[in-house]
């Protein structure tokens, strides 16, 4: 009952209510609390007929596919087993925060107005507010907090960190979150990516947006060769 409460909430409430989005953050809080990160994202999906069709079945399948290219990053590059899996589970939920994020907001087509990008950028600071508050999960709220961060510096939640002070695990989520973005269906987005189109746009913001050697290793990842 407490997860078809919080998609009746995400649904209902006033988001535009700083109380209400308080009450869903927390709500989202002890839900992943009593299910765990992978529970958590199978019960919004179960229960998802509360929102528009479709809203948390891509969020679900968006977050299965990170997991996947993050978790074959960290092989190819030879990562611990219980690194791999801090970032497994940092892929898993980086997007987590945008339980705070109105749907119509979420799901818009066409441009985001300026104060509706301040909202969406506010996502990975309440993510990690989230899993800092679950046992076992506050390892991966850093990894959540700077998934959007840019190599160059000047991306977000702190435009100032940039290089290998940014987490690792958040500089491998970025490539692979990108790569799954533009390659899959947005409502506001007229084209749809290839696999050839997506490396050359990742290959183009190597070293401003993302880490340059991450960017090998994804790539070859892709190719199925050994990275150069």
């Amino acid at each position: 009952m407490n997860g078809i409460r919080l998609v009746k909430m995400i649904a209902y409430e006033k988001f535009d209510d700083v109380v209400s989005s308080q009450i869903i953050v927390d709500e989202a809080v002890k839900l992943l609390k009593m299910l765990g990160s992978e529970g958590y994202l199978h019960l919004l999906e179960t229960v998802a007929h509360y929102l528009e069709p479709g809203g948390h079945r891509y969020h679900y399948d968006h977050a299965s596919n990170v997991v996947r290219h993050a978790v074959n990053v960290c092989r190819i590059m030879g990562l611990s087993a219980s690194e791999t899996e801090k970032i497994r589970e940092a892929a898993l939920l980086h997007d987590i925060g945008k339980i705070s994020v109105a749907p119509q907001i979420l799901h818009k087509k066409g441009y985001l107005t300026e104060d509706e990008w301040v909202k969406i950028k506010k996502h990975p600071t309440v993510g990690a507010h989230i899993v800092k508050q679950a046992r076992g999960l506050d390892r991966v709220a850093s990894i959540i907090m700077h998934h959007h961060e840019r190599y160059a510096g000047g991306g977000y939640p702190n435009p100032d960190i940039k290089g290998q002070h940014i987490p690792l695990g958040a500089r491998i989520i970025a490539i692979s979150d990108t790569f799954d973005v533009i390659t899959s269906p947005r409502p506001y987005r007229q084209i749809q990516y290839t696999t050839d189109m997506a490396i050359r746009e990742i290959r183009k913001n190597s070293g401003t947006q993302f880490d340059p050697e991450l960017v090998r290793v994804f790539i070859a990842y892709l190719n199925h060769t050994p990275p150069v």
